[in-house]
């Protein structure tokens, strides 16, 4: 019995390395990036396993979160898998939940934001999207870790999601190629039809290029579209009116001029750029 107990732990172990090794040549067929260490750990947990890392969390979220995004229950998965945090730091019982216990312990759940203003989620300013690009990747995986900045380490880890997060990635409905395409080149700032820039960020908020691999043949470009590469937009000073691309701008009114007043203007408008001079 010892020696059979032993071969089949044997057998089992090399099942798992063969199915390791089976998808991470997939993913390097696919062209994917290697996958976090502790992924074929987070695959094959047991739910005692994936419920310890969410025994901090349901202290506080009780009844207006599901304890799992998973419903058929086929994936074991613990809150910290995914959003990361601390989920060890619990809630007191009994205590309220804005007792200055809970706050101190949601403070140490909680990845806190570089920007003070994202504390508040529920009251965040207007057009933020810059700042949040200036957010650790620790913290935007916690507020939302489909983020394409991160979905490659929570969704798209081996054996999960890793194809769609790479096609999601290279969506035209992500970076916009045809947006701006179409816009810069009906108006004369650049010379080719083909799109040639497009909106990508990586896990630390900068732009960066996306390339087609390997790069298409010149026939595929004409009769399917499919462009070698889309780099970042270039920058432009928007205190210069130069730019054909400041239709997009926010506001829609005319911009004031000095020596001809609008009853519609802000007060003061003339002088504050007189002063700027």
């Amino acid at each position: 019995m010892r020696d059979s107990g032993r071969v089949s732990l044997a057998v089992v172990l090399l099942l798992l390395t063969s199915t390791g090794i089976a998808l991470l040549a997939e993913r390097s067929r696919a062209g994917l990036p290697a996958p976090h260490p502790q992924s074929l750990e987070v695959r094959g947990q047991s739910q005692e396993e994936a419920h310890r890392k969410s025994a901090g969390c349901i202290t506080c979220h009780i009844s207006t979160d599901e304890p799992t995004m998973h419903p058929t229950k086929t994936v074991r998965l613990g809150c910290a898998d995914c959003h990361g945090g601390n989920s060890d730091a619990r809630a007191i019982p009994g205590s309220a939940q804005n007792s200055a216990e809970n706050m101190q312990a949601k403070e140490k759940a909680h990845v806190q934001p570089r920007n003070p203003a994202f504390k508040n989620r529920s009251a965040l300013p207007e057009r933020v999207f810059t700042d949040w690009l200036k957010e650790s990747k620790e913290y935007v995986r916690f507020v939302n870790p489909g983020d394409l900045r991160v979905a490659p380490e929570t969704c798209g880890e081996i054996g999960c999601h890793a194809n769609e997060v790479r096609a999601v990635s290279t969506s035209m409905m992500t970076h916009g190629g045809f947006l701006w395409g179409a816009a810069l080149y009906n108006n004369g700032a650049f010379p080719h039809k083909n799109a040639y820039f497009g909106e990508s960020y990586s896990a630390d908020g900068q732009p960066q290029a996306i390339k087609a691999a390997p790069p298409p043949t010149p026939e595929e470009t004409r009769t399917k579209g499919i462009v070698p590469q889309l780099v970042p937009l270039q920058r432009w000073e928007v205190s210069q009116p130069g730019n054909v691309l400041r239709v997009f701008e926010r506001g829609g009114r005319k911009k004031a001029e000095v020596g001809n007043p609008n009853r519609d203007e802000d007060p003061g408008k003339p002088e504050d750029k007189l002063s700027d001079r």
